[in-house]
């Protein structure tokens, strides 16, 4: 998923050149939204890899790509920087994971449907 997100972001960004004789307004509004779907594909990638790097940290797996994400800080759904403890976190993600190992798992348990 890390690698999709980041390729995206990039191509968004390659986006922006394409059109080369159009009014200026028209290049700033295109560059504009290349360079927020790129930051939303980023910040994709960075949420993804907060969930997964806790876990992985648990089994001793340090991805190469660790250290490029170590920095973003888990988001919520409203887009706001998660509050609280990295431990309340690994806690929880700890509860989900051995239950996934077990088969107990039930995903509403887990996201929150609206």
């Amino acid at each position: 998923m890390l690698s999709y997100f980041e390729w995206r972001a990039d191509w968004w960004l390659e986006q922006e050149n394409r059109r080369k004789s159009a009014d200026l307004l028209l290049l700033s509004g295109v560059s504009a939204y290349a360079h927020k779907q790129a930051t939303l594909c980023r910040r994709m990638a960075a949420r993804c890899a907060s969930f997964w790097l806790p876990i992985m940290k648990k089994y001793n797996i340090i991805p190469n790509w660790s250290e490029e994400y170590k920095t973003e800080p888990p988001m919520t759904t409203g887009g706001e920087p998660k509050s609280g403890s990295d431990d309340d976190d690994d806690d929880e993600l700890d509860e989900w994971d051995d239950r996934s190992d077990t088969g107990d798992l039930n995903i509403d348990d887990i996201v929150e449907f609206d």
